[in-house]
């Protein structure tokens, strides 16, 4: 599996990142019976760097915006 983040890394295609054949964890987000597919998340193993609490110190900082003096 990859070492990068998968919440701060954008991938267009699955085959850009890993090889057909290749043993992955993932979890399964939708199961499309009637077409035979299914949706996998690599990202949701990981913790949310955006989520409070998460230990991740990753997402930027918010702060408010200065108000100019009347």
């Amino acid at each position: 599996m990859s070492r990068t983040s998968p919440w701060t890394k954008r991938v267009k295609h699955p085959g850009d990142v890993y090889a057909k054949g290749q043993l992955v964890m993932a979890v399964v987000l939708k199961v499309d019976v009637e077409n035979e597919r299914l949706s996998l998340g690599i990202k949701q193993l990981e913790p949310d760097p955006w989520e409070p609490g998460s230990g991740q110190s990753t997402a930027p900082a918010r702060s408010s915006p200065a108000r100019s003096p009347r």
